[in-house]
């Protein structure tokens, strides 16, 4: 074969091949073309890529999110029209453009890939407004400036931890959470308050103890703020003693852990023994959201406690103490009773 038909051959090869891995005719060859549904997506790109752009296409209404493994200073997304997107960013490097219509397109600008390194990227389309929430699944929710709502169900009495995350960070943006519970067809608030600041850098988790019924998620943040959040519930099959007659007994080295729901109101007994002088402590460890848990210790015989505390997990409280038994041998009770009329949690009592 002459050169010159050698070269037109090679040309031809050239056309073919950019004709199949083209995605869209209209588009340059050096544009990579994705479609974005609400599951996340992983692309990595090498440094033959360097300074191409990547098309993005909307395949579901959504929280547009995209994180980079390298964050250039500027122009790293676009719009349809290929301008510059001016978006917060995240203390994780990661984007959120919130209301994104199905069908919308985006740009993004890949930098300059060195050998050493790949170009990585994770983004897909987050469903907003989610209302039926399943257990152990994170959602992320777009601010409205009013109260959304977010929907589940508790089988059984269960401790229930929220874990509640701004994703942008400032002094003022907080996210705030109330629990109600559906009691003849109103929806009665069971907690206090909880609050997520935006300034604490990650995820803030609260502790709630809830009884079996229907629930929902009240949550309200400003509309430039963006969070995430996630709750998992365990069953709580733990029993209790309200008399101190029938106390039930924690061995040595063992503990005790159980939780208050809101309609729980009687206190509980636990007792100790003691059969030497060598020292031993009573621990006592609280995790809750509305109200305090007071904690007093006794000796038997004595109708006087030896020590009363009161514990709390917000932020003007103590969560944990410890009680040395100085009184000698002998048996001694702990008694744990609630305050606050939305109290719920959980608490630990360890003998060691």
């Amino acid at each position: 074969m002459s050169k010159k038909l050698s070269k037109l051959f090679t040309l031809l090869c050239i056309l073919l091949a950019g004709s199949f891995l083209s995605v869209n005719a209209k588009e340059p060859k050096d544009i990579l073309d994705v479609t974005l549904g609400h599951g996340m997506k992983t692309y990595n790109y090498t440094k033959e890529s360097s300074k191409k752009q990547i098309k993005i296409t909307a395949g579901e209404d959504g929280i547009f999110y995209l994180q980079l493994s390298v964050v250039p200073k500027k122009g790293i997304l676009k719009d349809a029209n290929k301008k510059d997107i001016v978006a917060p960013t995240t203390e994780k490097d990661s984007y959120y453009l919130k209301d994104v219509k199905k069908g919308t397109v985006f740009y993004i600008q890949i930098p300059e890939v060195t050998s050493a390194e790949d170009f990585g990227i994770n983004t897909c389309i987050y469903p907003d407004n989610v209302q039926q929430m399943k257990d152990n699944v994170k959602y992320v929710q777009s601010g409205k400036g009013q109260y959304t709502y977010k929907y589940f169900t508790v089988s059984k009495r269960s401790q229930m931890k929220l874990y509640v995350s701004p994703e942008f960070f400032d002094y003022k943006n907080h996210v705030y959470v109330y629990v109600q519970k559906k009691e003849k067809n109103k929806w009665k608030t069971v907690t206090n308050q909880l609050k997520s600041k935006a300034n604490e850098h990650g995820t803030h988790e609260f502790c709630i103890a809830l009884k079996k019924g229907s629930y929902r998620l009240a949550t309200k943040t400003t509309a430039s703020q963006i969070f995430e959040i996630n709750k998992k519930l365990t069953k709580n099959t733990s029993t209790y003693q309200t008399k101190k007659s029938k106390a039930q007994k924690i061995s040595l080295g063992k503990s005790k852990t159980n939780i208050y729901t809101s309609t729980e109101k009687a206190s509980r007994w636990y007792r100790v023994s003691r059969t030497s002088l060598k020292k031993r402590y009573v621990k006592v460890n609280v995790a809750n959201n509305s109200g305090k848990i007071k904690v007093s210790v006794y000796k038997k015989g004595r109708t006087k406690a030896l020590k009363s505390v009161t514990l709390s997990s917000d932020n003007s409280g103590k969560i944990k103490y410890t009680y040395r038994l100085k009184s000698g041998k002998g048996t001694y009770y702990v008694k744990v009773s609630k305050s606050g009329s939305k109290m719920n949690g959980k608490y630990t009592i360890q003998y060691k």
